[in-house]
């Protein structure tokens, strides 16, 4: 009599857990899963720039020429020159090095 009881109960201890766990149906994992939220585009916030004549440029920011110069009150580039628009700046950089050679803000 006791090994059927001590069965028995060995037996409960063990089935119990899964008695209790539950069957998850397909309605119930799709709401169950983790659903990742996707911002919109990451924005770059970057410290405003302090140019100095005589600094080179970086390469990132020379893709902005200006071609119709006068239309902004620039003087025309001397030979080899280009300006340049970076945010509100207007740059006369070489165009071999990248240096600048004149500085106009925000026109």
């Amino acid at each position: 009599m006791k090994p059927i009881v001590l069965a028995l109960t060995a037996f409960s201890f063990l089935a119990a857990p899964v008695a209790m766990a539950q069957h998850q149906s397909s309605s119930q994992s799709k709401s169950q899963k983790v659903q990742q939220h996707k911002s919109g585009p990451k924005q770059e916030v970057r410290k405003q720039q302090s140019w100095k004549k005589g600094n080179r440029l970086p390469v990132n920011y020379r893709g902005n020429q200006v071609k119709n110069y006068s239309q902004y009150k620039l003087s025309k580039p001397p030979r080899g020159y280009h300006w340049v628009k970076v945010n509100n700046d207007y740059l006369l950089i070489s165009v071999a090095s990248g240096i600048i050679s004149n500085i106009v803000s925000g026109r």
